[in-house]
């Protein structure tokens, strides 16, 4: 959604236009897997690395706005908030454990598609209350 789309839709409105910009982009994600897949058949060994930062950037930016489009619709929309939570946030969360888990996925497939996986060690801080 174009920021001129945004500041043009009332406010009475707002969470509608957010809903609908999130099913409007759902199928993002597939659409540009399809096409990374096509130029990397098309180029063959000659895939831009820059690529990959473009992709990195473009994905992160796009978790971002869906995370706090989310949030809002659920703040301020008719979506239900979960007991305990703030909005999507869960503040009882263990992003150690959440971490590690993920860290796990990404050995095993590297291990199983390459052979080898570089060491992850994960280090938290936190604040005791």
């Amino acid at each position: 959604m174009k920021l001129e789309h945004v500041m043009n839709i009332p406010c009475a409105n707002l969470e509608e236009g957010w809903k609908k910009s999130k099913r409007r982009h759902q199928t993002v994600v597939e659409i540009m897997a399809e096409g990374i897949l096509a130029l990397k058949k098309e180029s063959g060994d000659r895939f831009d690395p820059s690529i990959n930062y473009f992709l990195d950037r473009f994905y992160t930016s796009r978790i971002a706005i869906r995370v706090l489009i989310s949030n809002h619709l659920v703040l301020f929309g008719p979506e239900v908030e979960c007991p305990g939570h703030c909005g999507i946030i869960d503040p009882t969360m263990d992003v150690h454990n959440i971490i590690d888990d993920a860290a796990s996925g990404a050995k095993y497939l590297c291990n199983y598609y390459y052979g080898d996986c570089p060491n992850i060690e994960i280090n938290t801080y936190s604040k005791k209350r």
